[in-house]
């Protein structure tokens, strides 16, 4: 038998150094402590049977299987193992077979068999012959018995199908489904389709009724509508002929109008020249002549250019009337077009039905003249070779006619767009000549009016000068007059001073006198000589005091009246007279400390006693202080302050200031001769002032009259500014305009040039198929002359001939439609893309070209009305100045203001006609256009001219046409080859009818495939199922001493519906499954049902990985006893911890790590010299 003799091991995992276990035939134990390294070996031996999974071998990479201590440069693993190979199951003709797998640090793998260099696969297939493989079931990882004892019962039935090889049965039955679902829908398809013929049959039958019914209908529309299109036609004519008359009537009187104009403008410009010839005020005479004769020219340009633009209107108006006509007529021809390339995909379907059925008949007769013999069949082939040459060639013939008629179409086109594309350009070089015009007009005159404004701004200038020099002198009097009167006031001041000083010495005179005469008791005198004023205060406190201080103080209110009359008897009528008896004074008492606050003001004062309700009066309420700031906080809080520089602040009130009039008459010498001067000089002034305000107001009168001529001028020329940009981007444009034209022109005559080439060539090309053509007929014409044998040969062969003949006709007829449909899609194409495209958008050009002049109408119409308004008012100007009493001025500018008015009236109803007349003209294009379509299509309707109609009333003639829609619309939709149509569906009909019985056989034959497949699979697992328990019953018992356990499905009428179970019976125990039992239960019955499948499919080498971890020591004995015995047949090698299993072994391997590397101990016999070692 094949084992495995020796393993090498050298860089893999914790085997750094070249490590050799020799092995024996029988049970190999490997033991050592955990974590030594001993499932490494198992792993080893794994990789080099060829495991392709990393995980398997329990590394996320193969990289990674390479020890971590090998040296940078040397990091290589491999694995050798060598297989006894005696008995030559293996196929190689050695004693020996050595497999080796190495591994790289970049995880590049290499295979050698017997040292030479092979592949995975080749390893992988010699192997399988000695049962030996990576992933079979006779290697039991560590763990895998856990796995294989908690299988679920579906799992566990699914692990079995995969060892018997129940997949081919699935494959088979899975193809058989297919098939079977290909021919269900297959079935059902064709049941469909006959279904569908059914009902087709049926709806035919009715459809032939509606067909004639339709038929019937459209006859008696067209009819009607031939009928109604004369009418319409015919009362089109009338309005056209009408709306001509009245065209020419308009025009008639648009020319009347114009004559009319020109008088009146010639009538105009007499008067303004007779206007011009009259004597004004030599005042800016020529100035204003000068300005008035450029504005009337001005305006007479101005009427000109507006003349020139309505006429471009009307031109490009009539332009567009002309392209809209034309896209009206491209859009008949497309819709023509259209129409025409439908009827022709009709005719096209019909022909090829008739080709193919014609086809049919063809190939039919072929095969019946083939089977009369070879002569027969020569013949035949000869036909059709030249058949089907003949149609190849008439083919290209009919393609390179169609290819000729649709370049003949687009030359036609391409000439008819260059020829329109031409007129565009003309058209623009004169729009551009006329601008032209229009800007060289504009910069002369803007020029010219340049030119005044600069004249009229030196004058402002100068004006400005002269201004300003009477501001200065104005200016200059002004102060002088101003000096004096302050001179003036100074003096009157002092003056009314000395005045009140005077009284007040006539006062305390008075006072003196009544006190030495003893006049009046209780007179106590002015109070200014009974009170003193510290030095530093005094200031203040006559500030405080004011006019009081010269109050005369009495006794009580009777010497007061009794003080009064006497003074007015002494002449004196200014006095203040205090009763001491009626005072009530009040005094502050309260006040807020505030740092700068030197006291109240009574404090200051030295009085009489007798004097204090007076004292109290004036200073009892004021407190004096050292600033402003502190007296504005004082006012701000209700207090009354005064400064030591007499500034009074009142409670929240004003502020005063002033001080006591001191009697120092010494300062008051008045000499009245010079005030006297003073004022006869001031009034010199005024006068001067007077006459220089006069001066400068004319002044400004005159610098605003000639600002506002400046203004109007500068206004004038930005209006002519925004009109010459106007121009210029419309310059611009045409440029553009012009070269996009240019280079469209140019293409089209490169293309132009191309197609006449292309024609040529392809006329040489037809001349050549035509020879070709004649050719193969005379070639036909030869064969059908032929001799034939027998009548009915002859007459099949007739026949024949005769359906070759028809079936070229018809495939000639099939190109021809498709040579002219294509033309004519060519032609629509031509038509839709570039015709109809570029007439849209010259269309929109036009029309954006008149509004621009619209546009540029409203600007100028503007500049008229300002150049207007400018003339009046220098008329205006210019009649105020005329001299003379008999001036025929008034008289003149009177007429002249009638024309101007007539010539308005005029012109409002000259351009009411020009709309009028657009509006007609756009009436009479509009019915042409109807008029064109509606000929159209009666010369569809097979007539080239409207019939002779009655009386009938089109209204009534519509309502029938709806009628009979209406009946049309109520039919539906109308199958009108419903007739032909219901043979060739009936004979399809019964051809599917036999197809459907045939898909019904074939679906019955594959269901009892399928059945027989399914009940085969179950026959085969029920077989190995039976085969399996007996092993494991035979093994469980071995392992148990007796106990029993065996694979049963959970739905024994379906067992691919269920899973599969694993009874247990332990000894003394009563059966339950396997997923209830205890640990060491399941390892027993999971090894044992290892062990039963390894007895039907026996191998040669089992390798075990510590499948005895869960073990008790009566079942720990039990398994050794089993791997002994099974040792006699295959090869154990075990990973095992337990003495007993060691105990058991042929060989025995300690491992050991030192260093986290693993050592390999020499083979011992007991387990005690192992951990010694």
């Amino acid at each position: 038998m094949v084992y495995i003799k020796r393993i090498e091991i050298k860089g893999f995992k914790s085997f750094k150094n070249r490590t050799v276990i020799n092995l024996c035939k029988g049970l190999n134990v490997i033991t050592g402590p955990n974590g030594s390294g001993k499932s490494n070996i198992v792993d080893a031996i794994r990789f080099a049977l060829g495991e392709l999974n990393p995980r398997m071998l329990r590394v996320e990479r193969f990289s990674e299987l390479i020890c971590d201590n090998l040296d940078a440069g040397s990091r290589r693993a491999y694995v050798k193992i060598v297989l006894d190979n005696s008995d030559r199951k293996i196929p190689i003709d050695s004693g020996e077979v050595e497999i080796q797998r190495s591994i790289d640090e970049k995880g590049r793998m290499t295979y050698k068999i017997n040292g030479r260099r092979s592949s995975r696969e080749a390893i992988v297939d010699m192997l399988s012959v000695a049962g030996l493989s990576p992933s079979a079931i006779n290697i039991i990882m560590q763990g895998a018995v856990t796995r294989i004892a908690d299988l679920t019962p579906k799992r566990r039935r699914e692990l079995l199908e995969e060892i018997i090889g129940i997949s081919i049965y699935d494959e088979k039955k899975a193809k058989a489904e297919e098939e079977l679902r290909r021919a269900e829908i297959n079935f059902r398809v064709a049941e469909a389709k006959l279904e569908a013929m059914r009902e087709q049959l049926d709806k035919l039958s009715r459809e032939r009724e509606q067909a004639l019914k339709y038929i019937d209908l459209k006859a008696k529309i067209a009819k009607l509508k031939v009928t109604l299109l004369s009418a319409k036609i015919l009362s089109l004519r009338r309005e056209v002929a009408e709306l001509s008359i009245d065209y020419e009537n308009t025009r008639s009187e648009i020319e009347k109008l114009l004559r009319y104009l020109e008088s009146l403008k010639a009538e105009r410009k007499s008067l303004e020249d007779e206007l011009a010839n009259i004597p004004i005020q030599p005042i800016e005479a020529d100035n204003l002549t000068s300005q008035l004769s450029q504005l009337r020219e001005a305006k007479v340009r101005l009427e000109e250019t507006l003349k020139s633009i309505d006429d471009e209107i009307s031109s490009i108006e009539k332009i567009r009337g002309n392209l809209a006509e034309r896209l009206s007529n491209v859009e008949i021809e497309i819709k023509y077009l259209i129409e025409k390339i439908e009827e022709l995909s009709n005719e096209e379907n019909a022909l090829v039905k008739a080709l193919d059925e014609k086809r049919a008949k063809y190939r039919s007769f072929f095969d019946h003249i083939c089977s009369l013999g070879s002569h027969f069949k020569n013949v035949a082939n000869d036909i059709v070779r030249l058949h089907n040459e003949y149609v190849e060639s008439i083919a290209i013939y009919s393609q390179l006619r169609s290819s000729i008629l649709e370049c003949n179409a687009k030359v036609s086109v391409i000439e008819e767009a260059i020829k329109a594309r031409d007129e565009m350009l003309k058209k623009l070089n004169d729009v551009e000549i006329s601008i032209e015009q229009q800007m060289e007009s504009i910069r002369s005159t803007k020029l010219r009016l340049r030119e005044v404004a600069t004249k009229l701004l030196d004058k402002l200038q100068t004006l400005l000068s002269k201004m300003k020099m009477l501001e200065n002198e104005t200016e200059k009097a002004s102060s002088l007059a101003y000096k004096c009167g302050e001179i003036i006031s100074y003096l009157k001041a002092q003056l009314e001073t000395i005045d009140r000083l005077a009284n007040i010495q006539l006062l305390s005179e008075a006072i003196d006198r009544i006190m030495h005469d003893n006049q009046i008791p209780g007179v106590y005198g002015l109070l200014y000589n009974n009170i003193k004023f510290k030095d530093e205060f005094k200031i203040a406190l006559e500030s405080i005091a004011g006019v009081f201080l010269y109050a005369v103080i009495v006794k009580d209110i009777n010497s007061c009246l009794m003080c009064l009359d006497k003074l007015k008897k002494l002449g004196i009528d200014k006095a203040i007279v205090i009763p001491l008896s009626d005072i009530k004074p009040t005094v502050l008492s309260n006040y807020p400390y505030i740092e700068g606050i030197l006291g109240l003001s009574l404090n200051f004062v030295e009085y009489n006693p007798e004097f204090k309700p007076v004292v109290d009066l004036l200073f009892g309420n004021t407190l004096i202080v050292s600033d402003r700031r502190i007296a504005i906080e004082l006012s701000n809080k209700g207090f009354r302050s005064v400064t030591i520089e007499g500034e009074l602040y009142e409670p929240e009130g004003p502020i005063r200031l002033g001080s006591f009039l001191r009697l120092d008459h010494s300062k008051f010498l008045v000499k009245s001769k010079l005030l006297s001067n003073l004022i006869d000089l001031s009034r010199r002034l005024e006068k001067a002032l007077t006459n220089k305000s006069e001066s400068y107001r004319r002044l400004v009168e005159e610098y605003r009259a000639i600002r506002r001529r400046y203004i109007e001028l500068e206004k004038w020329l930005a209006v002519i500014d925004v009109y010459q940009n106007i121009l210029e981007r419309e310059i611009i444009q045409l440029n553009k305009r012009r070269d996009n034209l240019e280079k469209s022109i140019a293409e089209l005559r490169i293309e132009y040039d191309q197609l006449i080439n292309r024609v040529n060539s392809e006329r040489t090309d037809i001349i050549s198929f035509e020879r070709k053509l004649n050719l193969i007929a005379k070639q036909l014409s030869e064969i059908s002359s032929k001799t034939i044998s027998s009548n009915i040969d002859e007459k099949i062969f007739k026949e024949f001939s005769n359906i070759a003949a028809e079936l070229s006709i018809l495939e000639e007829d099939l190109l021809r439609v498709r040579s002219e449909k294509s033309m004519l899609q060519g032609k629509l194409g031509m038509l839709g893309d570039r015709e109809y495209t570029m007439l849209k958008a010259e269309l929109d050009r036009l029309l954006e070209d008149a509004s621009s002049l619209q546009n540029r109408r409203k600007v100028l119409e503007e500049q008229l009305k300002n150049v207007t308004h400018s003339i009046e008012r220098i008329e205006s100007d210019i009649r105020s100045r005329c001299v003379g009493e008999n001036s025929k001025a008034p008289d003149l500018y009177g007429r002249l203001s009638v024309i101007r008015k007539e010539m308005e009236t005029t012109e409002e109803s000259y351009r009411m006609l020009v709309d009028r007349l657009r509006m007609v003209e756009a009436a009479i294009h509009e019915r042409k256009a109807k008029l064109e379509l509606m000929e159209v299509e009666l010369h569809k309707l097979g007539f080239e001219e409207p019939v002779p109609i009655d009386s009938q009333d089109i209204s009534s003639l519509e309502n029938l046409i709806v009628k009979y829609e209406t009946e049309i619309e109520a039919l539906g939709s109308v199958n009108l080859l419903s007739v032909d149509e219901y043979e060739d569906v009936k004979r399809r009909h019964d051809e599917l009818a036999k197809k459907v019985n045939v898909l019904r056989e074939e679906k019955l034959s594959i269901e009892k495939f399928i059945e027989e497949i399914e009940s085969e699979k179950k026959r085969v697992f029920m077989e190995f199922l039976d085969r399996l328990n007996s092993k494991l019953r035979e093994v469980f018992s071995k392992f148990t001493s007796g106990g029993d356990a065996w694979l049963e499905p959970e739905d024994k009428t379906n067992i691919f519906n269920g899973g599969i179970d694993l009874i247990t019976a332990f000894p003394g125990k009563p059966r339950r499954s396997l997923s209830i039992a205890s640990g060491g239960e399941k390892t027993i019955a999971a090894l044992s049902f290892v062990f039963a499948l390894s007895k039907l499919n026996p191998t040669t080498v089992y390798i075990l990985d510590e499948v005895d971890a869960h073990l008790d020591p009566v079942n720990l004995e039990r398994l050794a006893s089993a791997l002994k015995d099974l040792s006699n047949e295959s090869q154990i090698i075990v990973i095992s911890l337990k003495d007993v299993i060691a105990s058991k072994a042929d060989k025995i391997y300690g491992i050991y790590s030192k260093g986290g590397l693993s050592k390999v101990v020499a083979a011992v016999m007991n387990v005690e010299a192992i951990s010694n070692g």
